[in-house]
């Protein structure tokens, strides 16, 4: 008995060839993560304290919005609502410095000290 011969395509698809280029990609991507870790790729950069101070936003409670507001450490939602109607019952010159908002209720100084670098209170 004579088993049958075996032929194989060897061809090439336009699918395998994107097949392949995938893989290579992927495997290239994973071998260079691989060696950005083991050559300090997670390494601390130094941080220019010139630079970050010069990006800081700085809020002027007397024109910011609450939604603004809530962004300062320490004051949430009731707090930022609260400087907003204060600033509205008191007109837009409420805020003369920042220990003036201790004068709304629910803000204390505590709160004011941790909010008061990131005020900037506009002359008037």
């Amino acid at each position: 008995m004579t088993l049958p011969s075996a032929r194989y395509d060897f061809a090439l698809t336009a699918s395998h060839a994107r097949a392949i280029t995938v893989l290579l990609t992927l495997g290239a991507g994973v071998t260079g993560v691989w060696a950005a870790g083991r050559m300090g790729f997670g390494q601390a950069v130094p941080v220019d304290d010139a630079r970050v101070a010069a990006a800081r936003e700085f809020l002027d409670p007397n024109t910011a919005s609450a939604a603004s507001l809530e962004r300062l450490p320490g004051v949430g939602p009731s707090r930022a609502l609260a400087v907003v109607q204060y600033r509205q019952d008191h007109g837009p010159e409420a805020f003369r410095t920042a220990g003036d908002l201790k004068k709304v209720p629910g803000v204390g100084e505590g709160t004011v000290r941790k909010i008061s670098p990131y005020l900037s209170i506009s002359p008037f």
